[in-house]
């Protein structure tokens, strides 16, 4: 698994700084993006009672210290899959499953 950590609190919104995940570089903005989309889609899927991270998978980290808060958006083979705030509980998954 790879991995990339941000800290929310230096990474202004409009910053052109790139993430890099598996080859692909990504923007905050894009890292929003993607955790958005997720949020959206996983609200009309089931959600399975535990997430393992598929093997080959890459894992993106944004930490905002002002809200003592951690992003983990989770891709595989250039695609979101799953995202998570661990110090709320919080996990949503593409899972394909219409609920």
């Amino acid at each position: 698994m790879h991995t990339q950590n941000v800290n929310v609190k230096t990474a202004a919104p409009e910053s052109s700084r790139k993430i890099g995940v598996g080859g692909q570089a990504y923007t905050l903005n894009q890292m929003t993006d993607l955790f958005v989309y997720v949020l959206e889609n996983a609200r009309h899927q089931k959600q399975p009672g535990f997430f393992v991270p598929p093997a080959g998978g890459d894992l993106m980290v944004a930490r905002s210290d002002e809200l003592n808060e951690t992003i983990l958006i989770w891709m595989l083979e250039g695609w979101p899959l799953a995202i998570s705030i661990p110090e709320n509980n919080f996990l949503a998954v593409l899972t394909g499953i219409t609920a």
